[in-house]
């Protein structure tokens, strides 16, 4: 079970005081990688149910997630991930079709317990929002999010998907 907490920010400088915030509480990270990739989101008839395809240059993997429950700022989802071939990604994308499409480009922080990543997201190639999420185990991250949260930031239950959906005018 996925567990994760997201924060919609205002620029890269929020990004800045959550890093501070974060060494303050003696969390310090132990690796970093930038990545970049395209997410394609696939129509399903279940409102509560997901299919991204993350697309890596050549390298596809395709993403069930299914929301469990949303509570206290924490998301927890089922989420099932594999790699697969581009001909299976076109397939299932002519067959269900495309409701959103976006980029990213990420900047991910592993705590060791925890990972933080810094999104910044073009929804339908024109409108640019900025992404903070902490994910990890509910009592890994618990602590990170009340923190971040008694500093101002607030939690966004709503997924990537549904954001990107209202920003393009549609629905789920």
């Amino acid at each position: 079970m996925e567990v994760e907490a997201k924060f919609v920010l205002s620029s890269d400088k929020d990004f800045e005081k959550v890093l501070e915030i974060l060494s303050q509480m003696g969390l310090k990270a132990k690796g970093k990688r930038e990545l970049s990739f395209w997410d394609v989101y696939l129509k399903t008839d279940n409102p509560n149910e997901a299919i991204r395809y993350r697309v890596f240059g050549d390298r596809v993997v395709r993403t069930y997630k299914k929301d469990v429950e949303k509570s206290g700022g924490l998301v927890k989802r089922v989420e099932r991930e594999r790699e697969v071939s581009e001909k299976e990604f076109k397939e299932e994308k002519t067959t269900r079709g495309v409701l959103l499409e976006t980029y990213t480009k990420r900047v991910e922080y592993d705590y060791g317990d925890f990972k933080l990543t810094f999104d910044s997201v073009v929804f339908e190639g024109h409108t640019n929002m900025l992404f903070a999420e902490v994910e990890g185990d509910e009592e890994d991250i618990k602590g990170v999010v009340e923190s971040l949260v008694s500093r101002g930031f607030k939690t966004e239950n709503r997924s990537k998907l549904r954001i990107g959906l209202e920003i393009k005018g549609g629905k789920a």
